[in-house]
């Protein structure tokens, strides 16, 4: 596990609407490799959270959108709440004017 956050920490997140959603797909693309295989993505304007699970294993990895640095992360068991049906849900929240 840790040789995967070494890799999506330094993919070189960038801001920008256009690379936002490209920096989402390689997190998605990356989780899914590793052999994940629910990835849910909460995209908002100064932070990525990455919900991702694999057998009965969740983790939760928040990064900055800006420089792509992990802000925190933690591993836990799988519970009854948790949807584990494979797939990825991504949901990108509108910045307030």
């Amino acid at each position: 596990m840790r040789k995967f956050l070494t890799t999506t920490a330094i993919l070189g997140l960038t801001a920008g609407s256009a690379m936002a959603q490209s920096t989402v797909d390689q997190l998605v693309e990356s989780y899914l490799s590793q052999g994940y295989t629910r990835v849910e993505v909460s995209e908002g304007p100064s932070q990525i959270k990455v919900e991702a699970i694999q057998g009965d294993t969740k983790i939760e990895v928040i990064y900055d959108a800006t420089t792509g640095e992990i802000i925190r992360q933690e591993v836990e068991s799988v519970d009854g709440d948790d949807d584990t049906s494979p797939g990825v849900e991504i949901e990108r929240q509108v910045g307030v004017v």
